[in-house]
């Protein structure tokens, strides 16, 4: 199991922070498919494909990646066990 040295799981607050953290990198997404189309006026296919779908993915998963290390599924400390 890939927690099974943790204690027992804190799934409320894991879920909220989730289900945050979530929202907050779909706007991250969405926030660089609208800059590309009303800051720099690119509008056809190929643009939003490649600021929303390529530089906005990449950036949420980064995102993702980085918050949910540190807040959802914190490593537990050596002094807490």
């Amino acid at each position: 199991m890939t927690y099974r040295d943790r204690k027992a799981p804190r799934t409320a607050r894991q879920l909220l922070l989730y289900a945050v953290l979530n929202g907050v990198a779909i706007l991250i997404q969405l926030g660089c498919l609208g800059f590309s189309r009303y800051v720099l006026q690119l509008a056809d296919p190929v643009a939003d494909n490649i600021s929303g779908t390529l530089v906005g993915q990449a950036l949420a998963t980064i995102f993702r990646y980085l918050t949910y290390a540190r807040w959802v599924f914190p490593a537990e400390r050596d002094s807490e066990r």
